[in-house]
């Protein structure tokens, strides 16, 4: 007997769907975190290096399905030339080898709940297209990592900025002395800021763009009173100081607040997950006699219709759970 003939569509569907879950867990949890000790290190010289290398890295080269997606707004945020480069807009550096394992691996394991959940059709197939969803979701839980570093070192350079003024009564001296401790896309925006404070423009003119990237209130109140400081003298200099404490207690705060969420998260995941599987636990119940009464008789279509329910069901209280933790004290 040959083997494919002894290889039935479900044996080689399970096999295909874990190998490609095994492969997107593997993907997942070996990727590397990104350190930045060594880059604030770098002087200006191989700073641009890395920029320019860093910019040829970044062309990508649009494909077929790129033009297909690109035809509507709402088809254009899953078009996967826009997935890459918005992931590299927020420091996630993949590539096409990258989002063709994120798509094949969050395909197959949609397609799988899906073929467990209408009774091992090949319907299930149809799934895959999920797979063209899950990148974005993707991008939307490293946006969230994107913004705590992006907090971080607005936090690091607000510390310094204020303790450097105490002692320079300065901009221009603090700033300079700050650029070798913050990280390299803040000491971009000190670059051109000392630039044209040097010209003789305003505090305020010169950390505009800054103060647009960074859209934290907080910050703002600070670049406003460093200005007073920077004008004015030293008595300011403390003001300064209270406000860059306050905004790393709020940070300190929203750690504490997304800590108190991330066990409600754990404890949902952890749940959605065994009501999501159920129809996996079924066929080994009774030598799959169990899942067999479920899918299939005369009550085979409601089974059906509640397994796939449970599905959506989960996928809805997810959004909803995503939503409410959503939230910004400042």
């Amino acid at each position: 007997m040959r083997i494919f003939d002894a290889i039935s569509f479900n044996s080689f569907f399970l096999m295909l769907a874990g190998v490609s879950i095994f492969i997107f867990l593997v993907f997942l949890f070996s990727e590397r975190k990104k350190t930045y000790r060594a880059a604030m290190m770098l002087d200006k010289a191989e700073l641009e290096v890395k920029k320019k290398k860093e910019g040829e890295e970044q062309e990508i080269k649009t494909s077929i399905i790129d033009k297909m997606f690109g035809s509507t707004k709402l088809l254009s945020k899953y078009s996967p030339y826009n997935i890459i480069m918005e992931a590299r807009s927020i420091e996630w550096n993949i590539g096409y080898k990258e989002y063709l394992t994120i798509f094949l691996g969050g395909g197959v394991g949609v397609s799988f709940l899906l073929w467990t959940a209408i009774g091992r059709s090949p319907l299930a197939l149809y799934g895959m297209l999920a797979g063209f969803v899950i990148p974005r979701i993707a991008i939307y839980y490293q946006t969230k990592k994107y913004e705590e570093r992006r907090r971080d070192r607005i936090a690091i350079f607000m510390k310094a900025m204020s303790n450097s003024m105490a002692v320079f009564n300065s901009a221009i001296d603090s700033v300079n002395e700050v650029m070798p401790l913050v990280h390299e896309t803040i000491r971009a925006d000190l670059v051109k800021a000392q630039a044209l404070l040097k010209s003789g423009k305003s505090l305020s003119y010169a950390f505009k763009d800054m103060v647009e990237s960074y859209p934290y209130p907080d910050f703002t109140f600070f670049i406003d009173m460093l200005e007073v400081a920077h004008e004015h003298g030293g008595e300011y200099n403390d003001i300064l100081t209270n406000i860059a404490e306050d905004f790393d207690q709020t940070k300190l705060l929203q750690v504490k607040l997304r800590r108190v969420m991330s066990m409600a998260k754990r404890a949902f995941y952890q749940n959605a997950g065994f009501v999501a599987l159920l129809p996996v636990i079924f066929m080994f119940i009774q030598g799959g006699q169990l899942y067999a009464m479920i899918v299939s008789g005369p009550l085979g279509l409601v089974g059906r219709l509640i397994l796939v329910g449970n599905l959506v069901v989960i996928a809805y209280f997810w959004y909803k759970l995503e939503k409410i933790s959503k939230f910004d004290i400042g």
